[in-house]
């Protein structure tokens, strides 16, 4: 695999830059990121993380007063932004010749925010339909929801980062000023710059637009995790038509940066990713009782959680899917799979690793996972090992310490 190179570096105020250059294609993804998630809400205020993302772009710029898309859009460039439990990130792509276009404009949002409670308002409207029509108006739509109440109960990990439609209802202006306040500051921020650049020229660049973002300290924050010793079984009705039954079980983990992850994402192969995997094999191919099949392991800053999911067409196969799922799990706790199977999977990491640095984007924001979530971002070259060095004791350890049957959320979705 390619090495992909990068250097790190600070602007003057103490921002955090990491550029990697790549000159095959002359685009830029510039991106800049923030230590600051939904875990950081107030009581109460639960969503403004992901409002103030969506206020970021309302400013109006420039002498004509133009939205912020528009600008860009008239410049050749693209942007989009994210919010999670642990971090908020926005990026732009564009031409490299406008990079520092680019950086004016980035900038002058974040320095000029506006917190007009007529914009506020309609970005609140905004929110809280795009939580109607992803959560509340979606087949299964309420699974997240369930899933983190229970899982992560009495955590700031409890609510999604979406929030809650009473709590975004009532955040005011004098709330999004005190949370940008408290988090969007130098020491708490991250910029990344991908593709076709010069690292002298981009770094100058940085520091004439980004050094008024304030070198303050951003506010302190310490997470309370919980100790899930539970078997939680839930029955939700629908509040849309489901065209098939659903089962979704969730398991407590362990944090992003521990080792714990590899193995359960080996494990999560082996379970569900191709026609030759466990549970693939056993419900849809063999016994033909399932229509989709999905394990996989999220892990976040301080702690996580390994979903297995089936969607099934009858609904008397509902506790013989249950069954079958942990009559697999049994089996390779007690080391029942082989080591071709185990290679296969390694594999198949070993491919999505090969390929999935062809886009500037996934270069950046892997970068900025390594920094966030494991301090480290030289990781992007050499991640790949943690997981070719899984053994098979590994995984039966690992299955026994998180996958247990008597601590578990179960949520099912039966049709009428």
């Amino acid at each position: 695999m390619n090495k992909i190179p990068f250097i790190e570096t600070y602007l003057n105020n103490g921002i955090k830059v990491i550029m990697s250059g790549n000159k095959r294609i002359p685009i830029v993804i510039f991106l800049v990121g923030f230590r600051v998630g939904s875990k950081m809400e107030p009581e109460g205020k639960k969503g403004i993380a992901h409002l103030l993302e969506h206020l970021m772009f309302s400013s109006k710029i420039g002498k004509d007063k133009m939205d912020f898309d528009k600008l860009l859009s008239l410049n050749g460039g693209y942007s989009n932004a994210a919010t999670g439990f642990d971090y908020t990130y926005y990026y732009i792509q564009i031409p490299s010749y406008k990079l520092e276009f680019a950086a004016s404009l980035d900038s002058k949002r974040f320095n000029g925010v506006i917190f007009d409670d007529e914009i506020v308002n309609i970005q609140k409207k905004v929110v809280i339909e795009e939580k109607y029509e992803n959560y509340d108006n979606s087949p299964y739509g309420d699974v997240e929801f369930l899933y983190t109440k229970n899982l992560f109960k009495n955590t700031d990990y409890e609510i999604p980062v979406i929030g809650l439609k009473n709590n975004i209802k009532n955040i005011k202006s004098s709330d999004l000023i005190n949370f940008y306040n408290d988090y969007y500051n130098a020491d708490n921020c991250v910029i990344i710059v991908t593709g076709n650049i010069n690292y002298l020229k981009t770094e100058k660049i940085l520091n004439k637009y980004y050094n008024t973002l304030p070198a303050k300290e951003s506010k302190r924050y310490k997470f309370i995790d919980n100790d899930f010793k539970s078997s939680i079984i839930l029955y939700p009705e629908s509040k849309v038509k489901i065209e098939l039954n659903g089962k979704f079980i969730f398991f407590k983990t362990n944090a992003r940066n521990t080792k714990d992850y590899y193995i359960l994402k080996i494990i999560s192969i082996l379970l569900s990713d191709g026609f030759s995997s466990r549970l693939y094999k056993n419900l849809i191919y063999e016994r033909k009782i399932a229509q989709m099949i999905y394990a996989h392991p999220a892990s976040y800053q301080h702690s996580g959680d390994f979903e297995i999911s089936v969607l099934f067409s009858d609904k008397k196969y509902n506790s013989d899917i249950e069954t079958i799922i942990f009559n697999e799990l049994e089996n390779l706790k007690k080391g029942n799979f082989t080591d071709e199977e185990l290679e296969k999977a390694k594999n198949k990491i070993h491919l999505a690793f090969s390929t999935g640095y062809q886009k500037n984007i996934s270069i950046a924001q892997s970068l900025l996972s390594y920094e966030l979530f494991n301090n480290n971002v030289g990781l992007i070259n050499d991640d790949i090992n943690n997981y070719l060095m899984v053994t098979r004791d590994d995984i039966k350890n690992t299955i026994k310490k998180y996958l247990d049957f008597n601590k578990k959320v179960v949520i099912t979705y039966l049709k009428d």
